[in-house]
């Protein structure tokens, strides 16, 4: 017991005084002092739970992982005040040390109280294999730059990586935080050459550096400004509120006369709360950041701001999918995904590294990134590069220094298996043709699945058409999305068998299996109707007068002269004027089923000029099925 607890204990009320100054210590992340005043509180009261979360909450700050255990293995004895934000906690430190069956225990023993089952038991065999699914496919190592100290928040601009460092700044007064008793973090920068070689690190210059913290930042080219988090310091001075605290705020840094210096606030910033970590979308057009602002779902939550008519607006909580009762930090925006860390949700360790679509999050739940990326220690301030398959993120697993940087690199392909099945109950369709297409490429592969299943290899974070087709069978189209974080993936394509009918002699309708309607033909590079084709379409639109129980499919083809994008537009017109011609004779649009070939499914297989007009003739087409409705 230090003299001062000594003389404490001297004092009336001394308990709650304790209390009272280790919450000070604790807000002012003097985490040593506030320890010592917890313990000595929890001996005089051994049943306060209050004081017991508090004090694994600032074991687990100076990373002292016995101690925590030990806190929460007092909590647990109290089984009539703890509640399931301590189990979480308790099996998160668990599987931070690697016993996942014990924290199951734990889990498992909470849930023996009726009341109490709201946390599902881990499904350990699962959750390993869920976790480990990209290990062999990620390659990891430590930067060559890291440090003794904290090296964290990588992000990289015009062929420099910057991130945020407490490495000594070599200055004749150095400044320390009391939390670690580490130099405050500045920001650091190395360039890339074209190998990706990484040159020795230096301090990046300009006001955008004071001499208390600066953290995560993020580049945006749409406002060409650095969003950058630091503690709230002006003109010289850092600025406290009434609790002491010097909050983390977000300021906007633009390059003037040869540096980086800082311009202004972010709108939202307060004395009262702390507001960092800011990621901005492709467009610069949606922040995300991390605040503790009240109403929250936990420690810190992930926020989002829109920039509407040059302001942001006020900040939306991103809800429950990615929010939970703990911590989420560091968010990373590309695409439509958005990357953070959570330590509160059932992975690897202490803080893990999640991702989720960012415009579908209220329906979609965030999923791990896995082994290799996360370890069973804190995995944070991930950043990936424009390429999607290479980048670098921050761990405090076994390396240099407390917080290192790793650079990563994911192998940029993945299995999609396709399976092609009837509508009708499920079973393999053989011969099935699958074409295969990437969106917004000039990228394309098409060909016959003779088992109606077949496992593709596809560079990842690219979005696919499939289109299933097979004669007399209704086609199905799929847009999927491969994630190279989820190398195996599995989709099952449709395709309705048409029960087909045509009148027989005596005009009533036959079951038969291949229709024998009359095509009709277009002219070269035309798609009006002629006057043959419109004595065809009057005689089928008199036959089906008067019935319900019917579809009509027709589908529109061209030869093989112009370019295959041309003659798509061109067989597509074809069958809108087709359509056009049976609507305006009396045929009931909802009957009506209309597709486009192209140059695809010749009657005569023939190419180019080389045939002769009465071969490409025949191509230039459209065909009809009836379809009896079931």
């Amino acid at each position: 017991m230090t003299v001062f607890v000594a003389l404490l204990a001297n004092t009336a009320f001394c308990q709650k005084t304790a209390i009272k100054m280790a919450d000070k210590y604790y807000s002012l992340f003097s985490y040593p002092k506030a320890i010592e005043l917890y313990e000595y509180a929890y001996k005089k009261d051994t049943t306060n739970i209050s004081v017991l979360r508090k004090l694994a909450g600032a074991y687990e700050k100076v990373n002292q992982p016995e101690k925590v255990m030990e806190t929460y293995e007092r909590m647990m004895k109290l089984e009539s005040l703890y509640n399931e934000a301590d189990v979480l906690k308790f099996a998160g430190f668990l599987r931070k040390s690697g016993d996942h069956v014990q924290a199951n225990q734990v889990i498992r023993s909470f849930n023996t109280d009726e009341r109490k089952k709201t946390i599902g038991v881990i499904d350990l065999d699962s959750l390993k294999e869920n976790l480990a699914r990209n290990s062999s496919r990620i390659s990891v190592n430590i930067i060559p730059f890291n440090s003794e100290n904290s090296d964290f928040a990588p992000v990289v601009h015009e062929n420099q990586l910057i991130f945020a460092s407490t490495r000594n700044r070599n200055e004749l007064i150095s400044r320390k935080y009391n939390w670690n008793d580490q130099p405050f973090l500045d920001y650091y920068v190395c360039s890339i050459d074209e190998s990706g070689k990484l040159s020795a690190p230096s301090k990046l210059e300009g006001t955008i550096s004071t001499p208390y913290h600066e953290g995560a930042m993020a580049y945006s080219e749409y406002h060409k400004a650095f969003f950058v988090t630091r503690n709230n310091y002006k003109e010289g001075k850092l600025i406290r509120n009434d609790e002491d605290v010097s909050t983390l705020k977000i300021y906007l840094a633009k390059f003037v006369t040869g540096q980086w210096n800082v311009l202004e606030e972010f709108k939202y910033n307060s004395e009262a709360y702390s507001v960092g970590h800011p990621t901005l979308s492709d467009d610069g057009l949606t922040m995300y950041f991390v605040s503790d602002m009240p109403g929250g779902y936990g420690g810190t939550d992930i926020y989002r701001s829109e920039y509407v008519d040059e302001q942001w607006t006020r900040p939306v909580n991103m809800g429950p999918n990615i929010n939970t009762s703990e911590n989420e930090a560091f968010p990373f925006a590309q695409g439509d995904k958005l990357y953070f860390s959570s330590n509160g949700r059932l992975g690897l360790g202490g803080l893990d590294v999640y991702r989720i679509n960012r415009k579908k999050f209220r329906k979609e739940k965030a999923s791990n990134l896995g082994r290799g990326i996360n370890s069973q220690a804190d995995d944070f301030s991930f950043f990936i590069n424009e390429d999607k398959y290479t980048g670098y993120f921050a761990s405090n697993r076994e390396g240099v220094g407390d917080d290192d940087i790793y650079a990563f690199e994911m192998d940029p392909f993945v299995n999609l298996r396709v399976n092609i099945r009837s509508l009708k109950d499920s079973s393999i369709v053989e011969n099935a043709k699958l074409g295969i297409a990437v969106i917004n490429h000039d990228v394309s592969q098409e060909e016959v699945l003779a088992s109606g299943m077949k496992t593709f290899s596809l560079k990842g974070e690219e979005t696919y058409k499939l289109e299933a087709s097979k004669e007399l069978f209704l086609s199905d189209f799929l847009i999927v999305d491969l994630d190279i974080f989820d190398p195996e993936r599995t989709v099952d394509m449709f395709l309705k068998p048409l029960e087909l009918k045509v009148e027989d002699e005596s005009g009533e309708m036959a079951r038969f299996e291949v229709v024998d309607l009359e095509n009709i033909y277009f002219g070269f590079d035309r798609y009006n109707i002629t006057r043959k084709a419109k004595d065809t379409l009057d005689k089928l639109v008199e036959k089906l007068r008067g019935r319900k129980d019917y579809k009509v499919i027709l589908t529109s083809y061209t030869d093989s002269r112009g370019t295959e994008e041309y003659n798509l537009g061109l067989s597509k017109s074809r069958a809108e004027s087709t359509a056009r011609y049976l609507i305006g004779r009396g045929l009931n649009p909802v009957k009506l089923l209309k597709y486009w070939e192209g140059e695809n499914f010749p009657v005569v297989d023939c190419a180019g000029d080389d045939c002769p007009e009465k071969v490409h003739q025949k191509n230039r087409r459209t065909e009809f099925y009836i379809v009896v409705e079931k």
